[in-house]
Order: C-alpha cells, then structure tokens, then sequence
C-alpha cells in the first residue's frame, strides 16, 4: 500500500501472490546473480520474509474481502 501512494499505481495483489508462491529455493542461487553485489542480499532470511510477506498479503483487507479468509 506505502509504494502504491508513492508511485501512484496500483499493484496487482494476485499477480504478487503468484510470484511468491514459487518462491523455492533455487532463488538462492540467482537472486545474488541478479543483484551482481550492488546490494546486500541476506540468503539465510530470505524464506522467512517470503513466507512472513505471504501471510501479510493474505491477511489485508482488500484480499480477504475479495477471495474470503
């Protein structure tokens, strides 16, 4: 919601969903390929905050609303 106020769009909550749930493991692997050491990439967390970011997409209002709880 922070970044659809500041950049003036509305983000597709489905279409995030979807990507997230194929989340797996091999993202260990090409994600620091993909950032080439501009920016710190935290491997170890980055299953919990994928998991924690589901739950929150799951829990807003606008996607319990829509598709039930």
């Amino acid at each position: 919601m922070t970044y659809e106020r500041a950049a003036g769009v509305r983000v597709d909550r489905r279409a995030d969903l979807r990507a997230l749930l194929c989340f797996d493991l091999e993202w260990r692997r090409f994600i620091p390929r993909q950032v080439a050491g501009r920016a710190r990439v935290d491997l170890a967390g980055m299953p919990d905050r994928v998991a924690a970011t589901i739950r929150s997409a799951l829990e807003r209002p606008q996607f319990t609303a829509r598709y039930g709880a």
